[in-house]
C-alpha cells in the first residue's frame, strides 16, 4: 500500500524584489506546473502580484502540492497503444517530480500478460524496443475492470467506497494542482470505457463541479487523447480548469506509424508530439527521438529539468494539424488567476472562457 505524500512538491515563494517577472514566473508555474504539474524547479519559480510580504505569504498559501490522475479507458490488443501512450505520460510525470503516492494510474487493460504479446511483460512505445514502459516499480492503483465510469467519478468527487486503500484515492484539498490525463475511444461528447459504458461530457462538467464546491483542487489541467477531444469539455464550468483536446468536433484523432513486431501502432499522434515536446525542452534541443528512451526510462531516476522559456503556447504551437490530422486546442473555463502569457501575448483575467486554436 502507497503511503500519500502531505505536501508535494514544496513552494518557494518569490520575493517581492522579483515582482516584475511576473509573466515569466507565474506562468512558468501555472501553464507548466499545472501542464505536467510536476516539475520542482518549474513549480517552485511561482509570481507573485503583490509586493509585499503579506501578498507573498498569500500566494503560497494557494497551492502547495501536485497530483495526477492518469487514464486508459480502452481494453483489448489492438488498443496497444492507449496503455503506451498513458504510461508514457505516467513515466514522464514522475521524471518531472511528482511521486507514485500522488499519482493515480488507472489502466483499463494487462497489455504485458496479453498472449499475442510478443514482449511477455512489455510495452514499448518506440520500435527500437529499447524501453519496457512496465518494467521496474511501475505502480497501478486501477486495473482491469475496476477501470470504469462509476470509479473514475467517485475518485475525482472524493466518493470512493469505505474500505478503498489510500492508494485508490485522490487526497487533494484546495491547494492541490492536479492533472487529470485520459486516452481512449471516443466520439461527440462521450469517451468509451470497455467499450461497454461511457463517461460523458455532462458527467465530467458535474465531477469538476463538485470537485470545486469540495474545494478540491486550486487549478486543473485537463488533456484528453482522443476523437472529437474537446466536446467532452463543453458541459465543465467550473473555475480555473485548463481543458487540453487533441481534436475539435467532427475530427478523429489518429495513431502514429506502426510497429512490424508487435503488429500494431505504439503511440497516437498527440500524445507522441506532446512527450516529444517535452523532451526537446528536456535535452536543450537534442534530437528528441535519439533521447526518447533515455528521458523516460523507469530506471533513471534523476529529476529532469525544464527550460526556462517552455511555455503554454510553445506547446499548442509545437503540434502541427498537418502532422497529426486533427487540431489540437486549448480552453480555459473559469480563469481567475493572473493574465496568462502565452508565447508573449497577454489575456485579461476577466475572460471567463478562452479558447486558443493552432493555426
Amino acid at each position: 500500500m502507497k503511503k500519500r505524500a502531505g505536501s508535494g512538491v514544496s513552494l518557494l515563494v518569490v520575493r517581492s524584489a522579483e515582482v516584475r517577472k511576473t509573466y515569466r514566473a507565474w506562468f512558468l508555474s501555472i501553464s507548466l506546473a499545472v501542464l505536467l504539474l510536476c516539475s520542482v524547479p518549474l513549480f517552485s519559480a511561482v509570481g507573485v502580484t503583490a509586493s509585499t510580504a503579506a501578498g507573498a505569504k498569500g500566494a503560497s498559501s494557494r497551492h502547495n502540492n501536485n497530483w495526477a490522475v492518469l487514464v486508459c479507458t480502452s481494453r483489448f490488443w489492438f488498443n496497444y497503444r492507449h496503455v503506451a501512450n498513458t504510461l508514457s505520460v505516467y513515466h514522464t510525470v514522475r521524471r518531472l517530480g511528482i511521486p507514485d503516492s500522488n499519482i493515480v494510474l488507472m489502466l483499463a487493460d494487462d497489455m504485458p500478460c496479453n498472449a499475442r504479446n510478443p514482449f511477455p511483460g512489455g510495452v514499448y512505445n518506440s520500435k527500437d524496443h529499447e524501453l519496457n514502459l512496465y518494467e521496474g516499480d511501475v505502480e497501478v492503483d486501477y486495473r482491469g475492470e475496476e477501470v470504469s465510469v462509476e470509479s473514475f467519478l467517485r475518485l475525482l468527487t472524493g466518493r470512493t467506497l469505505p474500505g478503498t486503500p489510500p492508494s485508490k484515492t485522490l487526497a487533494t484539498d484546495e491547494h492541490s494542482n492536479v492533472l487529470i490525463y485520459m486516452n481512449g475511444h471516443g466520439g461527440d461528447q462521450f469517451l468509451k470505457f470497455h467499450d461497454m459504458e461511457e463517461v460523458s461530457s455532462h458527467d465530467l462538467g458535474g465531477a469538476l463541479r463538485e470537485m470545486e464546491l469540495k474545494k478540491r483542487y486550486h487549478r486543473v489541467l485537463f488533456m484528453v487523447d482522443t476523437c472529437q477531444a474537446m466536446t467532452l469539455f463543453e458541459e465543465i464550468d467550473s473555475k480555473d480548469v485548463i481543458c487540453i483536446g487533441s481534436s475539435v468536433r467532427g475530427e478523429n484523432s489518429y495513431a502514429r506509424g506502426s510497429d512490424a513486431t508487435i503488429g500494431l501502432s505504439l503511440m497516437d499522434r498527440f500524445t507522441s508530439a506532446m512527450l516529444d515536446f517535452f523532451q526537446a525542452a528536456i535535452t536543450k534541443g537534442e534530437d528528441v527521438t535519439a533521447n526518447r528512451v533515455r528521458g523516460f526510462s523507469s530506471g533513471n531516476s534523476a529529476p529532469l529539468n525544464l527550460r526556462n522559456d517552455v511555455t503554454l503556447g510553445a506547446l499548442m504551437h509545437s503540434m502541427r494539424p498537418k502532422s497529426l490530422l486533427s487540431s489540437p486546442t486549448v480552453e480555459l473555463k473559469g480563469w481567475t488567476g493572473p493574465p496568462l502569457n502565452m508565447d508573449g501575448v497577454g489575456f485579461a483575467p476577466a475572460v471567463a472562457t478562452l479558447r486558443a486554436r493552432t493555426r
